[in-house]
């Protein structure tokens, strides 16, 4: 049995979650939008989660987080609380990529999309600048994360061939400047900590675990 605590705190959103083998438990998810407020409700998510589900810390197996690309100040806080509990646990402390849960959580929400198609999750990253990667939609990296300005030919070999959907908060101030009828945007389609549960589980499986000590 594999019962992880999940932490995203990359973007303006601040999220926690427990999953038992890779599935988020029934009212296993607190999340907020409140911007710059996740030092403040971090710590309350993850005793509220663990008393309302019945769960001791010592229960844990392992913590997972979201380590980025996003928002500096956010990731500290949430790869601090991590690693501060997996430590204090000891227990094992496990990374995913911002991105790749990202397009995860929207493959597994939009399942019957085009085969041939590619998925581009994106963070903002202020101005025209974002943190991106591109993904075909079994989630299998097809470009590494890069931070990317935005112009009006970004994406254009890869739209000539096949649709792009893009989504996360980089996304939507895209969709003026990237302009093909094989470019879709999705709305309001952001981080959440559940997108994070089916990596987790699998890296803990593999055994796939990040030091603490750095």
């Amino acid at each position: 049995m594999a019962l992880i605590l999940l932490i995203e705190t990359a973007t303006h959103i601040c999220s926690a979650a427990i999953s038992l083998n890779g599935e988020i438990v029934p009212n296993g998810l607190l999340e907020s939008d409140s911007d710059k407020a996740h030092a403040q409700l971090l710590a309350v998510f993850i005793d509220d989660l663990l008393k309302n589900n019945g769960y001791k810390p010592t229960d844990l197996s392992a913590i997972a987080v979201s380590c980025g690309p996003g928002s500096y100040t956010g990731l500290r806080i949430g790869v601090a609380t991590a690693k501060g509990l997996a430590y204090g646990l000891g227990i094992p402390f496990i990374a995913v990529n911002t991105l790749d849960a990202l397009a995860h959580g929207f493959l597994a929400h939009y399942p019957n999309i085009e085969p041939d198609a590619l998925l581009c999750p994106m963070i903002d990253a202020r101005r025209m600048e974002v943190y991106c990667k591109l993904l075909d939609t079994k989630g299998n990296t097809v470009s590494e994360t890069e931070a990317k300005i935005i112009e009006s030919d970004s994406f254009a070999a890869e739209l000539a061939q096949r649709k792009v959907y893009f989504v996360g908060t980089g996304a939507q101030k895209c969709a003026d400047i990237i302009v093909s009828e094989k470019a879709v945007f999705i709305e309001n389609f952001n981080t959440s900590s559940a997108f994070l549960s089916k990596a987790a589980h699998t890296k803990f499986e593999l055994k796939q675990f990040e030091d603490t000590a750095y």
